[in-house]
């Protein structure tokens, strides 16, 4: 059996949605959550994306996959709206040959003093072969060396260039259409959980798209419509109000439409529980969002598929982050727009950083392939160095001016 581990959710949905997409991209048998999983606490401040109902729905619609046990902050209320038991004060596995033992670990651990951490007070008769608290259990001054994770973990630990989240202003951006007007096709790259594409609208007016739902497990067919927000973008931060909805079938592709108001970036954004989200045209330049965090995508169709990046002038680097399964072994390229391979790796395992310092200006291009191992065809990715928009289609794409921090 393979476990997914986590605790400290505090009601934050995007802590909770990192959850399950780790679980479905790690293809993990169950999730152990060890604790606090819906209030914040008194001593902590809010997070930033607290929504207790729908961490709460999230949950309930994961209840069978899950072993929970009490937080410190977990109580008898909490139970009546979870459909799965979390007032355990601790959980003692066996799990392939070896035993589990899982607590909180409030009540399990003693302070050291002047700060220096917890020390365990478990009975040794229980402890067994594997010990998982919600406390912190190792010493300050113990820290992790990059020379061990490398050598431990074989992963690249290459540091890629600074993230840039703002979107640039639409006075830095110049539109490239070889088809005006025309919807064309999309890299088929299936977003998951929070689903944000983001689209340039070059003047007022009605944009056009076409979209299905992927069903998470191929046996079984989507039953559910999905809602999509549509969000504006003012003064190149993503809004929170939603500009209006539209409403994704169950079976077959959906053409939609999107009334907007001026010239600039929007946001097409979902959280699904049960599917995927599919683009598959439009008549604007469309990108998978990354400028906040990593995006999991799923390779839909062909053998590999391509992204492309438009990198401005005196960009200092343009770095593409990427992870596949665990029992995967996948390829990706990062091309220069005179077609010259800039960096590249066929056998990616782990965290690997693909990047180009100095990067010419122009449209880079990134092409992903499916696995030469392994079963699943997912990549994580990450663009950093240059603003997070990876498009879909070199038919429609977006020029900027001087990179925007």
């Amino acid at each position: 059996m393979k476990l997914l581990i986590a605790s400290d959710i505090h009601g934050d949905l995007d802590s909770a949605s990192l959850v399950f997409e780790a679980y479905e991209k790690e293809g993990a048998d169950k999730v152990l959550l060890l604790g606090d999983l819906l209030y914040h606490g008194p001593r902590n401040d809010l997070p930033k994306t607290y929504n207790p109902k729908a961490v709460i729905e999230l949950l309930n619609a994961h209840k069978n996959d899950i072993i929970a046990v009490r937080g410190n902050c977990d109580t008898e209320v909490d139970q009546m709206v979870l459909n799965f038991p979390i007032l355990a004060d601790y959980a003692y596995l066996s799990l392939d040959g070896l035993t589990v033992f899982a607590a909180e670990g409030q009540d399990w651990y003693t302070p050291i003093p002047e700060g220096r951490g917890l020390v365990a007070k478990i009975p040794s008769n229980i402890r067994g072969d594997v010990t998982l608290v919600h406390a912190n259990g190792m010493r300050e001054d113990k820290k992790i060396s990059q020379e061990w994770a490398e050598k431990t973990f074989a992963i690249d630990v290459t540091t890629p260039p600074e993230r840039i989240a703002k979107l640039p202003p639409p006075n830095k951006c110049i539109l490239h259409d070889s088809k005006p007007g025309e919807m064309v096709g999309l890299s088929p790259f299936e977003l998951c959980w929070r689903l944000k594409y983001v689209f340039f609208a070059d003047q007022a007016g009605k944009v056009n798209f076409k979209a299905r739902q992927v069903s998470k497990n191929p046996a079984t067919e989507v039953r559910e419509s999905l809602m999509l927000s549509v969000k504006n973008v003012k003064n190149s931060i993503i809004t929170k109000k939603s500009m209006g909805k539209v409403q994704i079938n169950a079976l077959g592709s959906t053409e939609f439409s999107v009334d907007v108001p001026k010239r600039g970036f929007y946001v097409l954004e979902a959280n699904a529980t049960r599917s995927r989200l599919l683009l598959e045209a439009a008549d604007v330049p469309v990108a998978v969002y990354v400028g906040e965090q990593q995006q999991l995508v799923f390779l839909s169709g062909s053998a590999s598929h391509s992204v492309w990046v438009s990198v401005p002038e005196k960009a200092e680097a343009v770095a593409f982050v990427t992870k596949g399964g665990t029992d995967s072994i996948l390829g990706a390229r990062l091309v220069a727009p005179d077609g010259m391979v800039a960096a590249e790796n066929r056998q990616i395992e782990n965290w690997t950083v693909l990047q180009k310092q100095s990067p010419e200006a122009g449209l880079w291009r990134i092409d992903a392939e499916k696995p030469e191992k392994g079963s699943r065809k997912y990549f994580y990715l990450d663009l950093t160095g240059v603003p997070g928009l990876l498009w879909l289609s070199m038919e429609k794409t977006v020029a900027f001016g001087a990179t925007a921090k």
